[in-house]
């Protein structure tokens, strides 16, 4: 199975936010595993899937975040099922709470990150050892791989 981890910070820059909740929507041959830590945070999260895109609706907290506090939250996801790079892959992140007032006055709760896809390439080497020629050849590839 092939992994990556999304680490998610939210920020909370005003009052105690009730209800506090995070919206993720993953791209197609993105699936959500298990979020790392949960024991130690307080952390709920629901996932549906509709048409290959996963949701995860997340609640922050127990009741309430604090003001001027961060919630920390890494994410396990399978990339496994990606085949090819035909796009890049985009992940929308929306979070919320349930506070009195304008909370339409609030721009940066909401990001989407972009991930541009690379081509994988399985390679494999064939060859024989003919005394220090195979060595200087290995030792020039992980030069130039190191810039």
């Amino acid at each position: 199975m092939k992994t990556i981890m999304l680490n998610v910070s939210v920020f909370n820059a005003g009052d105690d936010a009730y209800e506090t909740a995070l919206n993720i929507q993953l791209p197609t041959g993105l699936y959500f595993i298990k979020i790392l830590d949960l024991e130690e945070k307080q952390i709920n999260c629901e996932v549906t899937e509709s048409s290959g895109i996963v949701k995860l609706a997340c609640s922050l907290g127990y009741i309430y975040v604090d003001r001027l506090s961060r919630v920390d939250i890494s994410f396990l996801l399978d990339v496994s099922s990606l085949s090819r790079a035909d796009e890049d892959l985009s992940i929308i992140m929306q979070a919320s709470c349930e506070n009195e007032g304008e909370m339409d006055k609030v721009k940066d709760n909401k990001v989407t990150l972009e991930i541009p896809l690379r081509y994988e390439v399985m390679l494999t080497v064939h060859g024989r050892l003919l005394g220090n020629a195979i060595l200087n050849i290995m030792e020039e590839s992980v030069h130039l791989d190191s810039k």
